[in-house]
Formats: C-alpha cells, sequence, structure tokens
C-alpha cells in the first residue's frame, strides 16, 4: 500500500471512531390539550443554538422557549483522561391538536436524535380544578368595531395548596391594535371544593385594523420546589417539578367604522361635554378677556381620538384666542376615560349681549350601535360697557397709532403713552429675568446632602393640595371630589408616571376604599352624588396620606413578581 494512502487512513481514523450522539427525552408521555411538554436534547459535543433546527416540530407543536446550556466533565478510565462535553437544551412546548403528536428526529450537525410518541387528550373539569396553575383569558364584547374598547381579562389561578415559587409570564401584546392595563387584583375563589388564589389582569384594547383580531394564548410557568436534588445534568429536575399553564385563544371580529357626512370617527360608551369659565359670575367687559374651557369627557376612549370642537365663525361682537388643546387618558373603574380640554379666552368688543353659539360634536355609541350627538347649548351673556378710571386713561391695545405737530416733533396721544408704559415694562422685567439667570449661573454648585427645591415645593403643594381636597370631600360633587383626589396624587406622588384613582386603590388592600372610588367614578355619568361614600374616601386617604412619605413601598408576601425586570 502506498505511504500516503496509510497516512490518510491514520488521519481519518480518529474521525471514524468517534461519532457525537443526540439524545432527545420527555418529562412525561402523556399529556392534556391545555399542558406543556417539556423536551430535552442532550448532544455529546459543543453546540450554538443556531445550529438547532426545529421546525419539524411546527405541525403538531408550538415551540414555546429554548434554554441552551453547556457543561463539562474530566473523566479517567484505565488512568487515561477523557473530557466529555455536553450541550442541553431545554425546549418548552404545547401540543396543537389531541390524539397520537409525534416527535420527530432532531438533526444537529449530522447528528440524529431518537422520535418520541406522545398522547395527547381532552382535559377533564375535574382534572382541571387540581392543577396547580391555570390560565384563562376572556374579551368583552367579542363583537366590535374599530377602535373601540374591549376588555380583555387574563386570569391566573394558583392552587392554595401547592407551594409555587418562580412564576413568570408575558404581558399582554398586541400588534395590530392599542393595549393599556387598566388593573391587576389578587382574590381567592373556590372551585369544585378547591380553593385557588387568583391573580387577575385587566386591559383596555383598542383593534386599529378591522378583520379578526387574535388574543394569543396566554403562558405562565412556576416551580414546585423538588425534596432532594436531581442528577446535574437533568434540567427538569433542577429546581424542582416545573408546571406550566396557557389559555386558550380568543378571537374579538373588528367592523369597519360607521360612516357620517361631516362626522370624525369617534366610538365610545358615553359623551358629555361641558364649559367652565375663569370667572363663575361671567362678568364681561368690553376689552377685558375672560376664559371658557370646552371639556369633553369620553367613557371608553382615548383623549387622542376625541376630535376637536366646531370652530365658531367669526363675529364683530368679540374676538377670541384659541390655546392649545390638552389631552388627559384616566383610568377609571375598568375603563379608560379620555379627557379633551380647549380653553378660549373672549374679549368682548362692544357691550351689550354677547351670543356664543352652540357646539356639537358627533359621537358612535358602541351600546347602542348608532350615531349621537353631544351638545353645549348656546350661552349669551351680558357685556358691560369698559370700565373708565378718573385718573388713568382709557388704552386701547388695538390702536398704537402716533401722531405728529406741527413742527415734526412726533408726540403721542394718551392711547400711545399707555402702550409706551407697558413697553418699558416689558423691557425692565426682561432685563431683571437676565440678571436673576446670570446669578443662578455663577451661583456655585450644591451640596447633594442639601434638599432639592422640588422636594420643598412638592411639599407645600402636597400640603395645599390635601387641604382642598379635605374641604371638597365634604360638600363638593362627585366630578369635583376626583378632580381634588388627582390633584392631590400629582402632588403626594410626583414621580409617579400616571395618576388615577384606581391606581390609588391598589396601593392599600381595602374593599370599602376601592367600592367607594369606583363608585366616585360611576356617579359622574349617573349623577348619583347621594350614595357616595364619602367617609370611606376620606378614610382611605387619610391613611394614603400618611404612607405616601415612605420611600419604599413594602412587597405584597401573596406571590412573588409575575413579570421580572430585566
Amino acid at each position: 500500500m502506498p505511504m500516503k494512502y496509510l497516512l490518510l487512513i491514520m488521519v481519518l481514523m480518529p474521525n471514524l471512531a468517534w461519532s457525537a450522539t443526540l439524545r432527545g427525552s420527555v418529562d412525561r408521555n402523556q399529556i392534556t390539550s391545555n399542558d406543556m411538554l417539556q423536551f430535552q436534547l442532550q448532544y455529546d459535543e459543543r453546540a450554538a443554538t443556531d445550529q438547532l433546527d426545529l421546525s419539524a416540530l411546527e405541525a403538531d407543536w408550538e415551540v414555546l422557549d429554548i434554554r441552551p446550556q453547556s457543561s463539562s466533565s474530566l473523566r479517567i478510565v484505565n488512568g487515561v483522561q477523557t473530557q466529555e462535553i455536553y450541550t442541553v437544551w431545554a425546549i418548552t412546548m404545547a401540543p396543537r391538536r389531541e390524539g397520537t403528536l409525534l416527535i420527530p428526529a432532531i438533526t444537529v450537525d449530522g447528528a440524529e436524535s431518537n422520535s418520541i410518541s406522545i398522547q395527547v387528550s381532552e382535559q377533564s373539569a375535574s382534572a382541571a380544578a387540581k392543577q396547580p396553575i391555570k390560565v384563562t383569558v376572556s374579551a368583552e364584547p367579542r363583537s366590535a368595531v374599530i377602535d373601540q374598547q374591549v376588555i380583555v381579562t387574563v386570569e391566573l389561578s394558583l392552587l392554595s395548596s401547592t407551594q409555587i415559587s418562580n412564576i413568570s409570564g408575558t404581558p399582554l401584546e398586541l400588534e395590530n391594535a392599542y393595549v393599556e392595563q387598566l388593573a391587576q387584583d389578587e382574590l381567592s375563589k373556590i372551585d369544585n371544593g378547591i380553593e385557588h388564589q387568583i391573580v387577575r389582569w385587566t386591559y383596555a384594547v383598542f383593534p386599529n385594523q378591522t378583520g379578526e383580531l387574535t388574543i394569543p394564548r396566554q403562558t405562565f410557568s412556576g416551580v414546585i420546589p423538588a425534596r432532594q436534588r436531581r442528577g446535574p445534568f437533568d434540567v427538569f429536575g433542577q429546581r424542582g417539578q416545573q408546571v406550566n399553564a396557557r389559555s386558550e385563544s380568543v378571537t374579538i371580529n373588528v367592523a369597519a367604522a360607521q360612516e357620517k357626512p361631516g362626522a370624525v370617527w369617534f366610538p365610545a360608551e358615553a359623551v358629555k361635554i361641558e364649559a367652565f369659565w375663569s370667572d363663575p359670575s361671567r362678568q364681561l367687559r368690553v376689552g377685558e378677556p375672560l376664559t371658557r374651557t370646552i371639556e369633553i369627557t369620553a367613557l371608553g376612549q382615548r383623549a387622542e381620538l376625541i376630535p376637536p370642537t366646531p370652530a365658531s365663525d367669526p363675529t364683530q361682537s368679540y374676538k377670541s384666542y384659541q390655546d392649545q388643546p390638552q389631552l388627559d387618558t384616566q383610568i377609571a373603574a375598568s375603563s379608560l376615560v379620555g379627557v379633551r380640554n380647549e380653553s378660549q379666552a373672549i374679549v368682548p368688543t362692544v357691550a351689550g349681549s354677547l351670543s356664543l353659539p352652540a357646539l356639537t360634536v358627533n359621537w358612535w355609541n358602541t351600546n347602542s350601535q348608532r350615531w349621537e350627538e353631544a351638545r353645549l347649548e348656546s350661552t349669551v351673556v351680558e357685556v358691560l360697557p369698559a370700565a373708565i378710571s378718573e385718573t388713568t386713561p382709557t388704552v386701547d391695545l388695538l390702536d398704537n397709532t402716533a401722531v405728529s405737530t406741527d413742527s415734526g416733533t412726533p408726540i403721542f396721544s394718551t392711547q400711545d403713552q399707555g402702550s409706551l408704559v407697558w413697553q418699558w415694562a416689558a423691557l425692565a422685567l426682561l432685563g431683571i429675568t437676565l440678571i436673576q439667570a446670570w446669578f443662578l449661573y455663577k451661583r456655585p454648585t450644591v451640596s447633594k446632602a442639601t434638599s432639592h427645591p422640588n422636594e420643598l415645593n412638592n411639599s407645600q403643594s402636597e400640603r395645599q393640595a390635601w387641604g382642598k381636597l379635605a374641604k371638597t370631600i365634604d360638600s363638593a360633587n362627585a366630578k369635583q371630589i376626583r378632580t381634588a383626589i388627582l390633584n392631590w396624587s400629582q402632588a403626594a406622588y410626583p414621580s409617579q408616571r400616571r395618576h388615577s384613582i384606581d391606581i390609588l386603590a391598589t396601593k392599600i388592600k381595602s374593599i370599602e376604599f376601592t367600592n367607594a372610588l369606583r363608585q366616585l367614578d360611576r356617579s359622574i355619568y349617573s349623577g348619583a352624588d347621594a350614595a357616595l361614600d364619602r367617609n370611606a374616601i376620606k378614610q382611605g386617604l387619610q391613611y394614603l396620606r400618611l404612607q405616601a412619605n415612605n420611600t419604599e413601598s413594602k412587597r405584597s408576601d401573596a406571590l412573588p413578581q409575575l413579570y421580572p425586570t430585566s
């Protein structure tokens, strides 16, 4: 045999003698359609996850999670040291149907695993009640129009008699809809005589495309602690028994918007339009401004979708100056509430009766499935003549015309003198502002131990807001009380991103306080102020105020954090 062929055989012999193996195993061979299966692949070499092709599973299985890990060990046999390297993938899967399902052979770098047969059966009601963990999803309504609020509820049920740790899941996320979490509640429930601990998330979902909107299956997992440690490569039992649950998917049928000539698409459950004046007495005088604020409140809709009020026709009896609209979306009792405020400065130009035209906003009632109108009736106010001072000449800000003498030396009328005074005052104010800014710039840096001015301002604002709130609860109506509560919340919790009375209810576990706040929201639309439990509201807020200075809230011992931040 030629030497070159002998050398080639010697080089190839190690590769021919050793071939990496790929082995597959499962935690059980019989599951129900609502269960999840733990599938483990062990490869006798180091490998990356991108070398793993699981496309063969897609027909019968939904791959939910892949957790790779690599390990190595030193083995000595007959004085010969051998290093063993393992790559293990722990794969969480869910069956797509019932029956006998096959986990086909998986290939990694030429190595092929064994196939495994799994029996999938329907889960009975009694068996479901005994499951240590389960999750359900519901939606109301199941048929909606585009941009309509749909309430989606995700409910996680934990068997009270079983200790479960490391609970994890994913928040609700949808591609074709806007999602806003409304609440998270914890309660106990008896199912078939078995006690369960319930965690319930409530979401407001607004579809932005027509057709079918699918709420995907929600998955949760946890670990039942093990009594003894398993083998080093048994990923199923390293920290105990892993339990999983997933819900059924929910489909919502989304219809197109209903057109109406001249109307902007605006669906909601209830809409109200009101007017507020900077001076409630509405004492208008010629040349003096008075601010009117138009507030549109929409139950079951975001503020961004509330259309602007129609622009009023020009008139010779007054001038108006419009501010930028203020949009605020709040969380009420199991619903979003959008508020749009439009402020307008009205300056009468003539004395007499001033008529402000009626305003109409068209909206689609999602309950009755028809177009309706929210209307603000026309308003007539009496405009008094301009107030004339005996010592100060009347200043007409609309006329700054200068006159001159025959000598050519310009002089100013009494009107222009008034304007000139204001100009000099503005220049003086500007100079003072610049000087203050220079001193602030040159001022040495304050030590970190010194109290921040914002902290002092927040403390002062909180005391003022609380004083107004305490007076409002006793005598004001539901809307005024709600506004006062939100104002105090912003002062008491300045670092909080969103303020709502529902969020305040979650800070203390009081059924009386929660029910009182929800009744407060309902009263705004029903006008049933007499049903308000003012005492419960006051007691709950007093308790919250005592806790508002705490820098760190106490964590609940009921459940661990379900959505841990990475």
